[in-house]
C-alpha cells in the first residue's frame, strides 16, 4: 500500500495501473492489495467514479480482480503491435513513393502529376490505411508493360502490409480494453452496509464511523437526548439506544436461550447486553409471529436495567429497531 500512496494522486484508472511511460507502474502492489484497497473504498476520488462510468467499487473490485494479469500486461502488449502498425504505415508510405517515381523515371510528369493528385485528393492522414487511395492509384495504367510490372508489384507490397494490418488489429482487439470492461461490471450492485463494515473491519481491524453511525441517525438520535446504553451506569434502568456491533445466541443450563449482544455508541463505548427471549415481527396473520435474528451493527431503541454485577439487560419485546435507509 505504501507503493500507492507514494505515487497518489491518480485521477484515473490509467493513472492509477500506468506510468507516464505507459508501463505497469507497480512492483509491490497485487492483486490482493487492491482488492482490499476496493473493499474499503479507496478509490472514490477516481475520474470514473465521477464521470459515472463506475457506480460502486464492487464493480472496480471485480473490474481489477477478474482481470488482473490481462490489465497488467495489456498496455505494454498494445504499445509493441501499435509500432507494428507504424511500421506498416512507413512502409505504404515508401512503396507509393516508388510508384511515383517510376513515372517521373520514364518521363512521363503528366502521369506522375495525376498519382501525386490522386495521393493530394486522398487526403491520407495515416499511411497504416490507404485503401481508398489503392483504388484511385490502380486507375492509372502505365502504356509500357515491364513499368506496369513494378506499380503492380508496389501494389501487391501495399496489399500485404494490409493483410499484416488486419492481423495486427485482431491481436490489438484481444487486449484487455478498460471501457469494455468497465461496461461489463455495470450490473454489479453495491456491497450492503453490513457488508463494506465486515470488510473494512476484517482489512483495517478497526470500524468505518461514517458505516457504523451513519449522519442520518446521529442526527434523529442527537434530537431526542436519549442516553447510549453504554453510558447508563449500575443499578439504573433507562431506555437508550445502542448499535449492535456483535451478537452471540446461547442457552442457559435449563435450555432457554438468550443473546449477549456488544453494544457500541459513536463516543468508542462499548458494553455486553443480555437478551432475554425471541426476536419476532407480526405476520400478516392475526397473531401471527414471525421470528429473525438480529442483524449485525444494527440500531436498536431498548428499555435496559443494568445490574452493578450482571451489566445489562432486556427482553427482546422492549426492544425497537431504528430503520436505516438501507434496511
Amino acid at each position: 500500500m505504501e507503493e500507492i500512496i507514494e505515487a497518489r494522486p491518480f485521477r484515473n484508472l490509467r493513472e492509477l495501473f500506468f506510468n507516464e511511460e505507459g508501463k505497469w507502474r507497480h512492483s509491490k502492489v497485487n492483486k490482493t492489495c487492491f482488492g482490499a484497497l476496493c473493499q474499503i473504498e479507496a478509490f472514490t476520488s477516481l475520474q470514473e467514479f465521477q464521470d459515472g462510468d463506475l457506480d460502486n467499487h464492487r464493480q472496480l473490485y471485480h473490474l481489477i480482480v477478474d482481470n488482473y494479469e490481462q490489465i497488467r500486461k495489456s498496455n505494454e502488449g498494445k504499445s509493441k503491435w501499435h509500432d507494428k502498425l507504424e511500421s506498416i504505415g512507413d512502409k505504404n508510405r515508401e512503396e507509393v513513393d516508388k510508384l511515383i517515381s517510376v513515372y517521373a523515371k520514364t518521363k512521363m510528369p503528366e502521369m506522375e502529376e495525376a498519382a501525386r493528385a490522386l495521393v493530394l485528393d486522398a487526403n491520407v492522414m495515416d499511411w497504416t490505411y490507404i485503401d481508398h487511395l489503392i483504388d484511385s492509384l490502380k486507375t492509372l495504367e502505365h502504356p509500357k508493360p515491364r513499368r506496369q510490372l513494378q506499380i503492380d508489384r508496389c501494389m501487391e507490397r501495399i496489399e500485404k502490409n494490409g493483410e499484416r494490418r488486419e492481423k495486427i488489429l485482431e491481436r490489438i482487439d484481444a487486449f484487455f480494453d478498460l471501457d469494455e470492461a468497465m461496461g461489463a461490471v455495470g450490473h454489479i450492485e453495491d456491497w450492503s452496509r453490513d457488508e463494506k463494515i465486515r470488510l473494512y473491519q476484517e482489512i483495517t481491524s478497526a470500524i468505518n464511523n461514517a458505516l457504523v453511525f451513519p449522519p442520518e441517525v446521529m442526527k434523529r438520535i442527537t434530537k431526542t437526548v436519549m442516553p447510549s446504553v453504554c453510558e447508563i451506569p449500575g443499578g439504573e434502568k433507562a431506555v437508550a439506544w445502542g448499535c449492535a456491533a456483535e451478537i452471540v445466541k446461547k442457552t442457559t443450563k435449563k435450555g432457554k436461550e438468550f443473546y449477549r449482544i456488544r453494544m457500541i455508541d459513536d463516543q468508542n463505548r462499548s458494553c455486553w447486553l443480555r437478551v432475554w427471549g425471541k426476536f419476532f415481527n407480526w405476520g400478516e396473520e392475526r397473531g401471527q409471529k414471525v421470528y429473525y435474528e438480529p442483524p449485525a451493527f444494527s440500531y436498536w431503541l431498548m428499555e435496559v436495567d443494568v445490574c452493578p454485577n450482571w451489566g445489562a439487560s432486556t427482553a427482546a419485546f422492549k426492544m425497537r429497531r431504528i430503520p436505516l435507509a438501507d434496511d
